[in-house]
């Protein structure tokens, strides 16, 4: 089993906002969502170093925040 999903953002909600170019759910962009397990985990943990301003970004841009924290 591969360690790095355990690192995974993903909360199920596969979705992405046409305005940010983010995923709804995890915040990831479509390239890293889809190279997610072949990313070193100090890569996936650079990526998730990003999400809580790219989360922001969202909320800021009005992006439905419904399904997310």
């Amino acid at each position: 089993m591969n360690d790095s999903t355990n690192l995974s953002p993903c909360i199920k909600v596969c979705s992405m906002d046409d305005d940010t170019g983010f995923c709804l759910g995890c915040a990831r962009t479509l390239q890293e969502v889809a190279r997610w397990r072949s990313l070193s985990r100090e890569q996936q943990k650079q990526v998730l170093t990003l999400l809580p301003a790219r989360k922001q970004a969202m909320r800021e841009a009005g992006a439905d925040t419904r399904w997310r924290d």
